[in-house]
C-alpha cells in the first residue's frame, strides 16, 4: 500500500494488504483462526473515501486502518464507491443473505474474449472504466469505455473502438450492484452488440448499513463456538445500540 501512498504512515503498517488492479484493495488473512469465532483477523488500510467490502457488501469510511475478520472463503476485498469492475463469464447470484460468496468464481475462463460479461458497480459515486481486449497482439486491441451515472442509475457501454474481430458479435450482459445503503443485487440486462454499445437504466434497492451489519453479526454469532448465554448478551448489545462498527453513514 505504501507504494502508492507513501505519505500515509498507516499504509506502512499493513504488510499483507495490497492493491489488486486499479480498483480493489485486498486484505488476506494469514494468521490462525480465533478459537471462539473460527475466523482470522487481518489489518487493512483504506485511503480516503467510502469503501465497500465486496464479499459482505459492508461500507467503511476510509483514511484509516481497520481490522477485518474473515474465514478462508471470504477474503476481504474492498472497492471505492464509484468503482466499475468488469468480470468475465457467469457468476452465481448473491446468496440468500446477500453475501457474494461466489464472486470471482466464474464458470468460463478461457483464452477467447468472453461473450458473457458481468459488470460490478459500487454505488455511491459516478464511475468510469476502459476495458482493453485483444487476440494476441497490440494490433488487435479493442477499447470499450463503460460509464456509471449514480444519480440516475444509468449504465452506459460505449461502442467498441479498434479491431472488432477480437470481440464476439454480441454479448450477454449482467450488472451487479453493491454499495453504501444498497442491497446486493444481480440484474440481467440482456444482449447487446459491442460495435454499437448500449445504455441501461436500473433501479437499486435500499438497505441500511445498520441492517446489513445486523445480518452480519447474526451470521457470525450463529457459527461462533462459545456459551449460549454469551452469544445472547452479544446479540442484545448490538440490537440495543450498545455496540457499533465503524462505517460510512
Amino acid at each position: 500500500m505504501y507504494w502508492e501512498h507513501d505519505g500515509h504512515e498507516q499504509s506502512w503498517e499493513v504488510p499483507n494488504c495490497f492493491r489488486f488492479g486499479s480498483q480493489m484493495i485486498v486484505a488476506p488473512a494469514t494468521s490462525p483462526s480465533h478459537e471462539a469465532t473460527g475466523k482470522s483477523v487481518s489489518d487493512a488500510w483504506l485511503p480516503e473515501g467510502t469503501w465497500v467490502d465486496l464479499m459482505a457488501n459492508l461500507a467503511y469510511a476510509g483514511d484509516r486502518k481497520i481490522a477485518c475478520w474473515s474465514d478462508l472463503g471470504r477474503t476481504p476485498v474492498f472497492a471505492r464507491a464509484g468503482s466499475v469492475i468488469p468480470l468475465c463469464g457467469r457468476a452465481a447470484k448473491p446468496e440468500s443473505d446477500g453475501v457474494l460468496g461466489a464472486l470471482g468464481r466464474q464458470s468460463y475462463v478461457g483464452v477467447e474474449n468472453p461473450d458473457v460479461l458481468e459488470i460490478l458497480v459500487v454505488t455511491g459515486a459516478d464511475g468510469d472504466y476502459e476495458l482493453l481486449e485483444d487476440r494476441d497482439s497490440d494490433e488487435s486491441l479493442v477499447r470499450t469505455k463503460i460509464h456509471w451515472n449514480d444519480d440516475e442509475g444509468i449504465l452506459r457501454v460505449e461502442a467498441a473502438v479498434g479491431d472488432l474481430d477480437s470481440l464476439p458479435q454480441q454479448r450477454e450482459l449482467s450488472l451487479r450492484l453493491l454499495g453504501p445503503n444498497t442491497r446486493a443485487k444481480l440484474i440481467e440486462l440482456g444482449t447487446f452488440l459491442p460495435m454499437q454499445g448500449a445504455q441501461f437504466v436500473v433501479t437499486r434497492e435500499a438497505m441500511s448499513e445498520k441492517d446489513k451489519r445486523t445480518r452480519e453479526i447474526h451470521r457470525i454469532l450463529t457459527h461462533a463456538r462459545c456459551e449460549v448465554e454469551l452469544l445472547t448478551r452479544l446479540d442484545s448489545c448490538w440490537s440495543h445500540g450498545l455496540g457499533s462498527f465503524p462505517c460510512s453513514s
